[in-house]
């Protein structure tokens, strides 16, 4: 989520898998205007959060804007822990679908052995799926970027006076496998950078739509008046010295789709990526009119 600067709402960049948010019907793009029927415009991201948070089991009623939907969304959500599944994975028409939902702790382990089962069934390509994966941990992305791209230059991070490049080790399980990534909107920081060092250094073909554009690192300092400054203290470039902050990355081929119209049967930028993998042909920007009967079946 985002504090929007104009609005005082917060957006919801992108929703978890199987989290409590989803199950109430929430979507991406969406935005939190009222905690509880008060207005939170004029909260810091921080309060808000500090709000719509609470012990499991219980529930917070939350006042949401919609695209297209005229006047306040009343949606209830139960609170509960949430335990996100770094990884999921499957074949599909021969190719293998890998699915990152973080770049947590945990997360190079399970896509290394996740990857070592999927290459033994000697798929054709992959698909990685970076859709609505709002980041994690750098040397996460760093170590997972080993997988998919050959020894060299992933990131570099700046900050005042220093700079620091971060290398991809050689050896991945998947260098040398036809790659597509699936990106969209609630792409964000951590997995901006991934696709971006995918992108320029001409490893893969980049599917969906722009991307959030979260290229800095930030920290909070509070104030002795109960408020408090957010601090940039260095900026992202991806290895052909590009920065993502507030623009994002362009996809190679635009699949313009609502996260929200993406069902288990129907999900026209995956569809894409196959395309693109057997090498038939992809409009620059894909038309809406699909026929669902056409598509390869999913799951």
């Amino acid at each position: 989520m985002r504090k929007d600067d104009v609005t005082g709402a917060l957006r919801i960049v992108s929703v978890i898998p199987t989290s409590p948010a989803e199950a109430a019907g929430i979507l991406s793009d969406d935005s939190i205007v009222e905690v509880d029927g008060e207005n939170i415009t004029g909260l810091t991201q921080e309060e808000i959060i500090s709000r719509v948070r609470g012990p499991a089991g219980t529930k917070v009623r939350l006042g949401i804007e919609r695209l297209g939907v005229s006047g306040l969304m009343q949606i209830d959500v139960v609170r509960a822990r949430v335990s996100i599944p770094s990884v999921e994975t499957e074949m599909i028409d021969g190719v293998a679908y890998v699915r990152l939902n973080q770049f947590a702790a945990n997360t190079t382990q399970e896509l290394h052995e996740a990857l070592v089962e999927l290459t033994a069934q000697k798929p054709t390509g992959m698909i990685l799926d970076l859709r609505g994966n709002p980041g994690g941990f750098l040397q996460t992305v760093v170590e997972v970027a080993g997988e998919f791209l050959p020894e060299g230059e992933v990131l570099t991070a700046r900050s005042a006076g220093d700079e620091d490049v971060y290398q991809a080790t050689a050896g991945g399980l998947a260098e040398e496998l036809p790659l597509v990534v699936l990106v969209d909107q609630g792409s964000a920081s951590a997995s901006e950078l991934l696709a971006g060092a995918i992108q320029d250094r001409a490893r893969g073909v980049l599917v969906g739509t722009t991307t959030f554009g979260k290229g800095t690192v930030q920290t909070w300092r509070p104030l002795s008046n109960g408020g408090g400054v957010r601090i940039t203290i260095s900026r992202w470039y991806t290895p052909n010295d590009r920065s993502i902050e507030e623009v994002g990355l362009t996809p190679d081929v635009i699949v313009q789709w609502p996260a929200s119209a993406i069902t288990e049967d129907f999900d026209p930028q995956l569809q894409a990526a196959l395309r693109v993998l057997r090498g038939e042909a992809v409009w620059p920007t894909w038309p809406l009119p699909l026929v669902a009967d056409t598509f390869v079946p999913m799951r």
